[in-house]
């Protein structure tokens, strides 16, 4: 891989990264909306939906890091 298509590859990945953050914002905040009115069953079934979401984006940080090491190499 050339240094162009690393750095293309790492910046997408950051992009990738962020919409599954954001996703997981998104959905903090409904739960948080549901607690504040008092439905707390709701509110943890809402929260259940992160793990998908904080998952995908930690294994894709991994991977850029993965990708930025063998680089250097």
């Amino acid at each position: 891989m050339t240094a162009d298509e690393t750095k293309r590859t790492l910046s997408t990945i950051m992009d990738l990264i962020h919409d599954r953050l954001q996703a997981a914002s998104e959905i903090s905040k409904a739960a948080k909306a549901c607690a504040e009115v008092g439905s707390l069953d709701e509110a943890i079934r809402i929260t259940l939906a992160i793990d998908g979401p904080l998952y995908e984006a930690t294994t894709l940080s991994n991977a850029a890091a993965l990708i930025k090491r063998l680089a250097e190499e």
